[in-house]
């Protein structure tokens, strides 16, 4: 199969990947983002007490008695400061909901059982609150990005299957494997389109760009434009296998972006080809302590020469669009650009023109000619009535003439969706023009 990510296409070889042959390919060793800018060699911040902290707690978690103790008292100190003088950094948010510090596993609780020890024993010694009290606390709800008021939606939970041993750690800590349940009743009712507008409205606030960023052993930050996505409920999103596969040996943070949601962190959940009985380019990514006001149903009954919208974030566009360079240029500082400096999903349009069945995966694609790039991987393509009919996950040769796309069919989309657990709105009702 031809896949199209921003820098991976069979029929490209100049196509630059992003790690490979790469200076920069053994040194991402973080596993979340840090949002506090880069500290300078004389300038406090909440990443450098981070730094200050790690060197307190390795000492409170190695040696004994006093030593240990006094460690940890520092090191409680350090989280202290870094709640009062920086509350809107990511390691005070983290402290504050996830009781932990970005990129590190220090177990809390036993630095604050070390403390409350020193601090019994030395009369000089500032209190200390006990560990529940001191971390922890919030609600996880807006850690990234800005709030959004949200709409009733439906839930959706995700089940998915064990992690195989040796992975690098994709699926949801906990998941269980679940039977494939009962196909869930499709709506079956003809629906009109919407008007131009609002259907252009309603992709560019459900099509996602996505991101990739790690850190340098150096300290600062690499941010890579890996593909596209959609929401396909509140805190859900599709993309391609080989988007999410793109980054799976290397440590790092994923963010899911567009201007209605702002910037969120994801995590990989579940990739149908690996996890499950499908063998398509499909996956899915969870949104981390968010959920999406508006996302896409499906339509498991596209028509040939129907017309369709692909909505996606094509690298090409990084090319001409400063808010790409701007975008990128923030994250790697370590900041968080404001919704209005985010770039835009593009909207090409076109018609399928035809089904292929494979007989190998039992599985159809749906082809159709219109503008496509390597970034546009994962993109919905979608009806006029505003719904997925397919995933797209490849393009033809750059330059071409005519240029046929491939997408994962609706149908086998929803199938894999059932398997793992996650509840979306569907539908088979024929889309009509509007009059």
């Amino acid at each position: 199969m031809r896949f199209e990510s921003r820098f991976f296409k069979v029929g490209i070889p100049d196509v630059k990947r992003p790690f490979p042959g790469n200076p920069f390919a053994a040194l991402l060793i973080s596993l979340s983002l840090v949002l506090a800018p880069l500290a300078q060699a004389d300038e406090v911040t909440a990443r450098s007490l981070a730094k200050e902290f790690d060197a307190q707690a390795a000492t409170a978690t190695t040696a004994q008695g006093k030593a240990a103790q006094k460690a940890a008292y520092e090191a409680v100190q350090i989280l202290d400061r870094i709640r009062r003088d920086f509350p809107t950094s990511l390691e005070a948010r983290l402290l504050q909901t996830k009781g932990r510090l970005p990129n590190r596993t220090t177990d809390l609780q036993v630095i604050y059982k070390l403390a409350e020890e020193w601090t019994s024993a030395t009369p000089d010694a500032k209190p200390v609150l006990p560990a529940e009290l001191a971390i922890g606390q919030g609600d996880g709800a807006t850690v990234i990005g800005d709030t959004v008021e949200l709409e009733d939606a439906p839930e959706s939970v995700l089940t998915a299957p064990p992690r195989p041993t040796g992975d690098a750690g994709v699926l949801l800590p906990g998941a269980s494997p679940q039977q494939p349940t009962a196909a869930p009743e499709v709506d079956k009712t003809a629906h009109t389109a919407l008007s131009e507008s609002e259907l252009h409205r309603r992709l560019r606030a459900s099509s996602v760009l996505l991101f990739f960023v790690g850190n340098k052993k150096d300290g600062g930050l690499r941010a890579f434009h890996v593909g596209s996505g959609s929401l396909i409920a509140p805190d859900m999103v599709l993309t391609n296998a080989h988007v999410a596969e793109e980054m799976k040996d290397f440590s790092g943070t994923w963010l899911v972006i567009n201007e209605t949601i702002g910037i969120r962190q994801a995590k990989v959940v579940s990739i149908a080809r690996r996890d499950t009985p499908f063998k398509i380019d499909a996956a899915l990514m969870q949104l981390q302590g968010f959920r999406a006001a508006e996302f896409l149903p499906l339509n498991i009954s596209p028509r040939l020469d129907e017309r369709i919208l692909i909505a996606g974030y094509p690298g090409d566009a990084t090319l001409l669009d400063q808010r790409y360079v701007t975008l990128q240029g923030l994250l790697e500082q370590g900041q968080i650009p404001q919704k209005t400096q985010l770039p835009t999903a593009l909207l090409n349009e076109g018609r399928i023109n035809n089904f292929i069945d494979y007989s190998g995966n039992n599985s159809t694609e749906l082809q159709y000619t219109m503008v496509t790039a390597p970034g546009n991987s994962g993109s919905p393509i979608v009806n006029i009535c505003g719904e997925i009919v397919g995933l797209h996950y490849s393009g033809g040769a750059r330059g071409a003439e005519v240029k046929f796309n491939g997408a994962v069919h609706a149908r086998d989309v929803l199938q894999y969706l059932q398997s793992v657990g996650v509840a979306v709105q569907a539908t088979e009702g024929v889309c009509t023009e509007r009059n």
